[in-house]
């Protein structure tokens, strides 16, 4: 680019050149999160909309939650308005579809396992306190079953 020229970009040829990075980038670490769906929310929302949304008390669409999660996970949404969302959701709660919603976005957010075997398999998780004795109760049981 010559020095003469206007260096000037828009919004949307900024965001079109970053997520092209990002899918180069992604593409070749073989991750497989959905960067096409992450584009498609990016145009047509705001994180500083999300967080007045939900600072205002109303309930955040599919959409909505789909774009935080892969916001957050691909590292395009900066630190102190993922706190701010965070911040509003616990003072002003999630509803029932908001919170499986959530649960699915980050579900799907990073490698999902397949089975091939015609099994149940059971996943049971701790926060890693101090004095948790309740794997020591639930595995022995789970496996006996």
């Amino acid at each position: 680019m010559q020095p003469s020229q206007n260096t000037h970009h828009s919004a949307t040829q900024i965001i079109n050149l970053e997520y092209s990075c990002i899918r180069n980038a992604t593409s070749f670490m073989n991750f497989s999160f959905k960067l096409t769906e992450f584009h498609r929310y990016a145009e047509a929302m705001r994180m500083v909309d999300i967080i007045r949304k939900k600072r205002d008390g109303l309930a955040l669409s599919s959409d909505e939650i789909a774009f935080v999660i892969h916001g957050v996970t691909a590292a395009s949404i900066p630190d102190y308005q993922t706190s701010a969302v965070l911040m509003a959701i616990v003072l002003n709660g999630m509803s029932d579809q908001e919170t499986a919603d959530l649960t699915s976005a980050m579900a799907h957010s990073g490698e999902v396992l397949a089975w091939d075997e015609p099994f149940s398999v059971i996943d049971k998780h701790s926060t890693g306190g101090v004095g948790d004795k309740t794997s020591l109760i639930v595995v022995p049981i789970l496996v006996a079953c």
